[in-house]
């Protein structure tokens, strides 16, 4: 069943072109990878997926009320420095008035992290813990749709085993579907049920 679907994406910034045409479908609980270079429109995909960008033409279009959420490339600057890990967590709920409804151990515990990290600061952490943090924030709300723009290109090795195998065991549990993007063939081969290429703002 189609969870969503872009028809014809365009974007422009001044005289720079960073969608052109952009259409494809996403099923319920699969992963579509986005492979591109610097420069290709992956990023501004992103955005305008989970509506931070509104496109110039073109539509997006999601079957029935869901949710997306983005995880973005640097995990210590996507996060608030002088918020703990709790606040960071609570953001979501409060933002949408559903404070009652937090439930914070269970938040870290779905990431790998233990309750202890709820009263450290991102400058505690490492960059792959952040990142986990991030992904606990994403799915904070329950979303249908995560939208992962680079999530493991600043990360070492090793913390990119560990994120890249977080997101697909929680897909595994939840049904979650994914947007992948990255730069990194074996990481979009490894995640993906099937992969668009991107190159200068067009699917080739």
């Amino acid at each position: 069943m189609t969870l969503f679907e872009a028809s014809n994406l365009t974007k422009r910034f001044k005289k720079l072109i960073a969608l052109d045409g952009v259409s494809f479908k996403l099923e319920r609980g699969r992963t579509l990878g986005v492979l591109g270079d610097s420069g290709s429109g992956k990023s501004t995909l992103a955005k305008t997926v989970v509506g931070l960008l509104k496109p110039d033409g073109g539509c997006v279009r999601y079957h029935g009320t869901i949710r997306p959420q983005i995880i973005f490339q640097q995990p210590f600057s996507s996060l608030n420095p002088r918020w703990t890990v709790g606040d960071i967590l609570k953001e979501p709920f409060l933002i949408r008035r559903q404070w009652y409804q937090v439930d914070l151990v269970n938040l870290v515990n779905q990431v790998n992290l233990s309750p202890a990290y709820l009263t450290r600061y991102p400058r505690h952490l490492s960059g792959g813990e952040c990142q986990r943090v991030a992904i606990a924030r994403a799915l904070a709300l329950e979303p249908e749709l995560l939208v992962c723009d680079e999530p493991v290109a600043s990360l070492d090795v090793l913390s990119q085993v560990l994120v890249l195998d977080l997101l697909l065991k929680l897909q595994a549990e939840k049904g979650v579907s994914l947007i992948f993007i990255s730069h990194d063939p074996r990481a979009v081969r490894r995640m993906s049920d099937e992969v668009m290429v991107l190159k200068g703002g067009k699917v080739v």
